[in-house]
């Protein structure tokens, strides 16, 4: 605020101003001290020491030239170093610190898995007519395989997207009493580390909002490909594509129904780059269901804690989306085209990426790596699993990855015909606790504290020098030059004026020229007096005060 700006400002200028007044006060004190038991009768050098402490270092040199330390000089010690300390407390009893406001808010975010029957039900695999969503699908998964490798291994995806990590890579981790398992972020750095290269859109998050904090639900599909097979491969009717495995009878048609295997649906290959054999593995697909739990600052958003689900947890693992005929069938289907080349026989940078190529969309100037045969087979159920889940994970709402979602209530509708219709997904809800930071001034009660002390005992060294100036029936005359002209013999003065101040002395007298000087020059041993002289320019011969010399000898 304005107010707290000012007042900050004002307790900058703390260390000039309170040694000043500091001084001012302190120092007509102890000349008002130093009058006031002057003329009750005081030792030269306790007067001496009142008179010349009118500063910091006036105390210290006076103890000094005195060559001896007094209960005086001590107790003016103490007294003269409360300047400098009160005028460092003023500064320092002003200070910032952070607040925190606390709210909660409502998100919404999208379902995976069996969560919602209904938004499964319409996702973009349950029909094979959606040619806009397919084609979308198709485009955000070359972007999420383009993505540069440091996206792809963040904890957030190239749209801001949350990302969820393998709970099986966290066994080494121990759980607390609540089943959670920390996310070690130091090890989150490889795109292998997470179930898939998108997040889930979260929609409700406050921009303004300096960190938040929520649990969320998600589920994806974990593959144990063990068996592996080299088969011949005689090009006729074999597809190179990724695509169902179909016995095809049909001339020159890609997919011929009808089929006489069930299990087909549940069998895919990929093209191995090599002319002669086709490699086949033989994977089961488990769903597994989480819950994470997501820390964001400032925007920045990471799963720092995960466990197993406990609303979902009973649902059988071996139920996973692919069981539904059409959504298999279409998802693999598009899948083959997600190059958009028109054909389906080039799929080389999925390929490619599951052998570890880091931009699997540009060979040139890469060291292309080792065969997909040669990757181990835990590297290969990973990559495989999240190239498998970023595509059903796009399939489900396409619309919903790339931002501008809006606020969440429209993705918590009771009517989920209209989310539906508006191309949204039925959002899971979920709540926020989000903090919000801002600044506040601190009072230090310790240095406020001390200035206080300081401030007090230079109030009440003001007041007890006002008290015995009041007691004071002599003329101010100690600490000024004009105090030297009372009663000076050698001063050419009319007679009186002895009950003048030392100001109004001085003003009466301040054309009278005077000097320091030898008032016996014509004698072999001089006498150094303030003494009063014709001329200022005036030589030795011209007046009875001579200039001070080196080779002279005075008394």
């Amino acid at each position: 605020s304005r107010l707290g700006r000012n007042v900050e400002t004002f307790t900058q200028l703390g260390p000039t101003v309170f040694p000043i007044l500091f001084a001012a006060i302190a120092g007509q004190a102890l000349k008002n001290t130093a009058r006031y038991v002057a003329e009750g009768g005081a030792q030269v050098g306790t007067l001496e020491l009142l008179m010349a402490s009118q500063t910091v270092w006036g105390t210290f040199e006076s103890q000094v030239l005195m060559r001896k330390l007094t209960a005086v000089g001590a107790h003016l010690f103490i007294l003269w170093a409360l300047s400098p300390i009160g005028g460092q407390a003023s500064l320092r009893i002003l200070g910032k610190s952070t607040a925190t406001i606390t709210n909660i808010s409502s998100l919404a975010y999208l379902p995976t898995g069996m969560m919602n029957v209904e938004q499964y039900n319409t996702a973009s695999f349950a029909s094979g007519d959606s040619a806009n969503e397919g084609q979308a699908t198709n485009t955000l998964y070359n972007a999420a395989l383009l993505a540069p490798a440091k996206d792809k291994s963040g904890s957030q995806d190239i749209w801001g997207n949350i990302r969820i990590p393998w709970i099986e890579q966290l066994n080494g981790s121990t759980a607390d009493s609540d089943g959670w398992m920390a996310i070690p972020a130091a090890d989150m750095k490889s795109p292998d580390n997470f179930t898939s290269l998108v997040g889930l859109p979260v929609v409700g998050l406050p921009d303004t909002a300096n960190a938040s904090s929520f649990s969320m639900q998600s589920a994806y599909l974990s593959l144990d490909c063990t068996e592996q097979y080299n088969a011949s491969y005689d090009g006729s009717w074999w597809r190179t594509h990724l695509g169902v495995v179909w016995n095809s009878t049909g001339g020159n048609g890609t997919f011929q129904q009808p089929y006489e295997d069930p299990s087909v649906f549940t069998s895919f290959y990929l093209d191995s780059g090599y002319e002669s054999s086709v490699y086949i593995r033989n994977c089961s697909v488990s769903q597994i269901y989480v819950e994470s739990y997501v820390n964001c600052t400032s925007g920045a958003c990471a799963v720092t804690k995960m466990r197993p689900s406990m609303e979902y947890g009973a649902l059988n693992p071996n139920l996973t989306v692919l069981e539904q005929n059409t959504q298999l069938y279409n998802m693999f289907r598009q899948m083959g085209f997600s190059l958009d080349q028109g054909h389906q026989a080039d799929v080389q940078p999925t390929t490619l990426y599951i052998q570890g190529l880091p931009a699997p969309y540009v060979s040139h100037g890469q060291s292309l790596p080792n065969s997909i045969l040669d990757v181990p087979y835990d590297t290969f159920n990973v990559r495989l699993g999240s190239l498998l889940n970023t595509y059903w994970q796009l399939g489900i709402s396409p619309q919903s990855f790339t931002g501008g979602l809006g606020s969440p209530e429209k993705y918590l509708s009771d009517n989920s015909t209209d989310i539906f219709v508006q191309n949204l997904f039925n959002g899971v809800p979920a709540n926020a606790t989000v903090f919000t930071y801002y600044e506040i001034y601190v009072c230090n009660y310790v240095w406020l504290a001390i200035l206080i002390a300081c401030s007090v005992v230079l109030l009440l060294t003001g007041i007890v020098g006002l008290i015995l100036k009041a007691f004071c029936r002599s003329p101010e005359m100690m600490g000024y030059v004009a105090s030297m002209t009372y009663d000076n013999p050698h001063m050419k003065l009319p007679p009186g004026g002895s009950a003048l101040g030392a100001m109004e002395r001085a003003r009466l007298l301040r054309r009278v020229r005077v000097r320091i000087g030898d008032v016996e020059k014509n004698s072999d041993v001089g006498h150094v007096a303030f003494a009063y002289i014709e001329h200022l320019e005036s030589k030795d011969t011209d007046d009875t005060v001579g200039k001070l010399r080196r080779d002279k000898r005075y008394l």
